[in-house]
């Protein structure tokens, strides 16, 4: 940490001030797998962005991006829907995603081991980010 702020003390700065806030949380039909929706307000200067993870039921998410199956910002009616055990649905109306995983593995569950496939699924038939015109 000390490193960190010597190299980049503006960026070891605002990273103490990100805010995560856990807004949907849906168990998995087998009631093995918690999606996870985290807001995260990474401060003044920045949009707010979205995440989702796939966690063991009752789990914590990790506060590293990096276990997010999907990050994006400006997730506009973004949304988690299990269609069938190891099947999730992630919908949105608009947004600009950055980060997508269609394959989640873990040996985190108490099953030892766990798959689950995760899709996009926008909800608008023609253009989820950019307007027709190109756009944005």
């Amino acid at each position: 940490m000390i490193v960190r702020a010597v190299l980049n003390p503006l960026g070891f700065l605002f990273s103490l001030h990100i805010d995560r806030r856990e807004i949907t949380r849906l168990t998995s039909p087998d009631q093995v797998l918690d999606a996870v929706v985290v807001e995260v307000n990474p401060g003044a200067f920045s949009s707010y962005f979205y995440e989702v993870h796939l966690v063991p039921k009752g789990g914590k998410t990790k506060t590293n991006p990096d276990y997010a199956i999907f990050r994006a910002i400006r997730a506009d009616g973004l949304q988690v829907a299990w269609k069938r055990t190891h099947l999730l649905d992630i919908t949105y109306n608009k947004a600009h995603i950055y980060h997508f995983c269609n394959r989640w593995y873990s040996k985190d569950v108490q099953s030892g081991q766990d798959l689950a496939e995760v899709r996009l699924v926008p909800l608008s038939p023609e253009f989820s980010y950019l307007k027709s015109d190109g756009t944005v």
